[in-house]
Formats: C-alpha cells, sequence, structure tokens
C-alpha cells in the first residue's frame, strides 16, 4: 500500500532476476507534505550499471524535492548518464501531485504512457507526452544517455477526488504468450475499463492475474514487471494549506535546534 500527500494507492514489482537491467522506483514527498512524487525507472544494462543510475536518481530527487517540476529531475539525471558515458539506457516517468492545486504534472523519458481514471466518467484515457524532435532544436523526451540535448516537457492534468492514475514499465505491454504476441496497451486499456471501480489492491491483482495467465507463467520471467494505481483522496484546502503551515514550523525547529552550541527547549 502506498499513502502520499493527497495520494493513497498500490504498488506491485515483481523482478525477473536478469542481468539485463532492473525497474527502479522512488516515491517522495516535499517538505511542507503538500507535493507527492512518484518516480518509475527502466535501466537497461548490468547490476552494476543498475544500481549507479538508482543512486544518481535518488540523490537527484532529494536534492529537487521541493521543486514541483520533475523535468529538472530528468534534465539533472540525463546530464549525469550522458557525462559517464554509460552504454546502458534508462527510461523513466515522473509525477508530482500538488493536493493544494489537485494538479498532477508529468514528466516522460522514452517510458511507457501514463493511464488516467475519471470518476466521473469511469473511463480510462492515455495522457501522452511525445518524444522526437524538440521545436527549440535537439531531442525530446527521449531516454536517458542518448545525448546532452534534451528537453524533458511538463504536462498537466486536474484530478477530482476518486481519479486515478496509472504507472507501469514495459515488462506489462511486452509481455508475451506462447507464440511471442506481446500482451500490449490495448488488452490493458480493456482490462483496466472492466475494473475502474474496484479498490487499488484488487485492480493491481487483476492485471497481475491477467498477465500471468496470457503468460503461462506464474513467475513472469520475461522482464522486470512494475505496476502502481494512485488514487486522489478527498480533502479540503484549508486541510492541506494547516498541514503545510505545521511541516514547515516543525521543519525549522528541528534546524534550529540542531545548530552547535543549542539546547533543545521543549515549546
Amino acid at each position: 500500500p502506498i499513502s502520499l500527500p493527497g495520494m493513497e494507492g498500490y504498488l506491485f514489482s515483481q523482478p525477473c532476476g536478469s542481468d539485463r537491467g532492473g525497474d527502479i522506483v522512488y516515491l517522495t514527498a516535499c517538505g511542507s507534505g503538500v507535493v507527492a512524487r512518484v518516480c518509475l525507472a527502466d535501466v537497461v544494462g548490468h547490476g552494476g550499471q543498475v544500481a549507479q543510475v538508482s543512486e544518481w536518481l535518488g540523490d537527484v530527487l532529494r536534492r529537487k524535492i521541493n521543486h514541483i517540476n520533475p523535468s529538472r529531475v530528468f534534465s539533472a539525471l540525463n546530464r549525469r548518464v550522458v557525462r559517464r558515458g554509460f552504454d546502458s539506457l534508462a527510461t523513466a516517468i515522473c509525477v508530482s501531485y500538488n493536493a493544494f492545486l489537485r494538479r498532477l504534472y508529468l514528466c516522460q523519458a522514452g517510458h511507457p504512457f501514463v493511464l488516467k481514471y475519471s470518476r466521473s466518467g469511469n473511463r480510462w484515457e492515455w495522457i501522452f507526452s511525445k518524444e522526437g524532435k524538440s521545436p527549440q532544436g535537439g531531442l525530446r523526451n527521449t531516454v536517458f544517455g542518448v545525448s546532452d540535448d534534451v528537453t524533458y516537457e511538463l504536462i498537466h492534468c486536474d484530478l477530482a477526488p476518486g481519479d486515478r492514475v496509472f504507472l507501469y514499465s514495459d515488462g506489462v505491454v511486452e509481455a508475451p504468450d506462447a507464440s511471442r504476441e506481446l500482451y500490449g496497451e490495448e488488452r490493458l486499456m480493456g482490462l483496466l475499463g472492466e475494473c475502474g471501480g474496484l479498490p487499488d489492491e484488487h485492480l493491481i491483482r487483476r492485471v497481475v492475474d491477467a498477465l500471468k495467465a496470457f503468460t503461462g507463467q506464474d513467475s513472469m520471467i520475461h522482464d522486470d514487471v512494475t505496476l502502481m494505481v494512485l488514487t486522489a483522496k478527498e480533502h479540503s484546502g484549508g486541510e492541506v494549506l494547516w498541514r503545510a503551515v505545521k511541516n514547515r514550523c516543525e521543519g525549522l525547529c528541528k534546524a534550529v535546534f540542531r545548530l552547535p552550541g543549542t539546547v533543545p527547549t521543549r515549546l
């Protein structure tokens, strides 16, 4: 189960145990407890390279945790990968949710697209972020490590209480059956359409069971499989604002009390 500012949900992640790479998931919240951030990356390479990219991603997320714009995270991480000349590539998707504004910000680097569920319309739709050439020159939204001249665009949408977002790695849509046919995006969309009203955990279990049935492999050894559903929670703007002020005050008190030569005092 997942609990973040303004959101709750469920995560499933199963490694396949090969040396081809791995899925990386980071869940963070800003210091005010208002902005939630989720980053899912899929690194193609060997174990040491996966660990290095994971370390860099965690470091960048920590340093930029209070920035709402995830494109800054991606630009910083891409520069590190290019500078080090890794022969591995990494796709990633990062979403930031501002609980006060009820707004979702999304940035994508060659990763499978995000799906959004509207509770009022009872339907799923894709949130697209196009790759290719940037209007300013260079590349746009491409995988990490290809070029340092890449623009990572920021797109956004509003979420009402009960709306959902569904994130996944390519091990979901590229799961093969016995004849090597892939599960694909259309099957995924159709399945989600059948169970949009289910609780988060049950929805994830339905997708996992469908993948196992399709591949005929209970362990799904074809690739790492990661999927996550996040649901916008019901709350008032005043509640979010009060939590932000409270968290900021607590953080300031802790910072002051840790100064050299000061003695903590009960307030």
